[in-house]
């Protein structure tokens, strides 16, 4: 027996086999979707993350665009524990009643000093997450805001309900303040993108597959000067724009845990770029209760029939995990009905021709994953 040969005929294999299953992975991984499930989206749960305290260097760590790739965020900055708890309104306390819509509040809290903060949240299934505001006194001080509250109008569809790689969405609201007892008039604008997908790696949780959110924030603060309002009356003036900042959030999404890293670019009067060099805040999960979903496509159940001239629009409500849709149809309901295929389609509507003289049909959607 030739020794060398056939153990180099053996890792051959293996290697043909590895790089086979290597293939199936980048092909036909990566293309997760994130709905309001994979949120925190109740009351009773929670997760816990690492937190740098200051500027962190992550030069080469955010990645570029695309996919499939790799986050290794075993490892980083440990200078604090931050838990997030996922509340009612009742057990937010008096700031609650500043955000009547608002059903979950998210409470943050630094375990080595108690300090805590809260956002207002709807996890609405079929929409995605509102938000409502915030309630933080570490906003305010000498030389910072008035008022720890900021309540939102209107308020902030932040992540919508099913999120997939190339993703996008835009969202704006405007919230009031006061500094130094000058009223303050904030302006907030996001636009967002699902830019990239793989796997990343966190602390106990060992890897999850992911995708990555590319979100860019731009927010002006506007003055109302002493001395503008009407001298009779104490009001009116307007406000002066005074100063507008960007930064660069990167968020990681993972099915069932929602948010599992967060890295936040110093803030910067033009936009940050995509892989900035240093991070302002830099998050990563390591412990969570979040209950695991199903995967499975659910099915649809609003389907309707518009009738046209000599055509049928079909068209229903994307239900969640479904990324595509066989269109079936049967002129014979029943046990022994033969369903035969009309079309599959990623939209949610598809056509089909009738004629008169043509017996009835009955249709129904399969939901694909």
């Amino acid at each position: 027996m030739n020794w060398r040969y056939n153990n180099e005929r053996a890792l051959m294999k293996r290697f043909a086999i590895a790089t086979a299953l290597l293939a199936g992975v980048s092909g036909a991984r990566g293309q997760i979707t994130i709905t309001s499930l994979d949120m925190f989206n109740a009351p009773g749960q929670y997760y816990r993350s690492y937190a740098a305290d200051g500027d962190t260097d992550v030069t080469g760590m955010v990645g570029p665009q695309g996919g499939p790739q790799t986050w290794n965020f075993a490892t980083g900055p440990e200078d604090a524990v931050l838990r997030f708890d996922y509340l009612t309104p009742g057990e937010a306390g008096a700031p609650a009643a500043l955000f009547p819509d608002a059903t979950l509040v998210e409470r943050k809290r630094v375990e080595a000093t108690g300090k805590e903060a809260f956002m207002f949240l709807d996890q609405q299934m079929g929409t995605g997450r509102m938000n409502y505001g915030y309630y933080d006194e570490a906003t305010t001080g000498p030389t910072g805001l008035d008022d720890p509250a900021g309540v939102f109008a209107p308020p902030l569809l932040d992540f919508p309900e099913s999120i997939t790689y190339g993703s996008t969405w835009s969202a704006a609201t405007t919230w009031f303040n006061a500094m130094l007892g000058a009223p303050l008039r904030i302006n907030y604008q996001a636009t967002a993108e699902a830019d990239a997908y793989g796997f990343v790696i966190l602390p106990d949780l060992g890897f999850v597959e992911c995708l990555r959110v590319n979100e860019l924030v731009e927010t002006t603060y506007e003055i109302k000067f002493p001395g503008d309002e009407d001298p009779d009356t104490g009001t009116g003036g307007d406000y002066t724009p005074v100063a507008t900042y960007y930064v660069r959030n990167m968020y990681w999404l993972a099915k069932d845990k929602g948010i599992v890293a967060q890295m936040t670019s110093k803030q910067a009067s033009t936009p940050p770029p995509d892989e900035f060099p240093t991070a302002a805040q830099f998050i990563r999960m390591f412990e969570t209760n979040h209950p695991e979903g199903s995967r499975d496509p659910q099915p649809v159940t609003d389907l309707s029939v518009t009738r046209g001239k000599g055509q049928l629009l079909l068209s229903w409500t994307k239900p969640l995990n479904a990324r595509s849709f066989r269109v079936e149809f049967t002129s014979a309901l029943g046990p022994n009905a033969e369903w035969r295929e009309l079309a599959t389609t990623s939209s949610n509507f598809a056509l089909d021709t009738f004629e008169g003289r043509e017996p009835a049909r009955y249709y129904r959607i399969v939901s694909l994953p």
